[in-house]
Parts: C-alpha cells; sequence; structure tokens
C-alpha cells in the first residue's frame, strides 16, 4: 500500500494542492497506521486497485475510492486527511 500510496499523494500533488507535499510525512504515518494497514490487507492483490492505478482512469479510480471510503478504516482515514489538509 505504501507504494500505492505514495502513487495516489503524487497524483494529488501534481493535481496542484501544495499542502499534500508539505504534510508527507504525516500522511506517510497515516499509511503506517493500523487503519492504513487493514486497508492494505484488505486490497491487496486486489486486481481493481492495480488496474485503477496503472489505468489512471477516472471512473476506476473513482469506484475505487468509493469501495475504499465504505469501509470503516477508509471513512477514517479520509476524515484524518480532511482535517490534515484544511
Amino acid at each position: 500500500m505504501k507504494n500505492d500510496f505514495e502513487n495516489i499523494l503524487g497524483m494529488l500533488n501534481a493535481a496542484g494542492n501544495p499542502k499534500i507535499s508539505e504534510k508527507m510525512p504525516e500522511l506517510m504515518q497515516l499509511a503506517d497506521s493500523a487503519d492504513g494497514q487493514r486497508l492494505k490487507e484488505k486490497f491487496s492483490g486486489s486486481d481493481e486497485v492495480k488496474k485503477a492505478m496503472e489505468s489512471g482512469d477516472p471512473g476506476s479510480l473513482q469506484c475505487l475510492l468509493t469501495t475504499v471510503l465504505q469501509t470503516e478504516e477508509g471513512k477514517r482515514i479520509a476524515k484524518h486527511l480532511s482535517d490534515m489538509l484544511k
């Protein structure tokens, strides 16, 4: 997940959110958190994740994000991200 997480952060940073690079150490801690690890376990080996990341297709990425946000871990991580990037 760390590599996938770094890829996602890189895409967000490229999209023009300067706070991403400023918060990188905190974001990496979030990826290594218990919730981050549980998400990694849930989605590791998932062809859906791999295809979405490789294609960069907005529809595939949106579907993946929706799936992640339906988990309790995903909801908590999203809240942390939102608070962190305010």
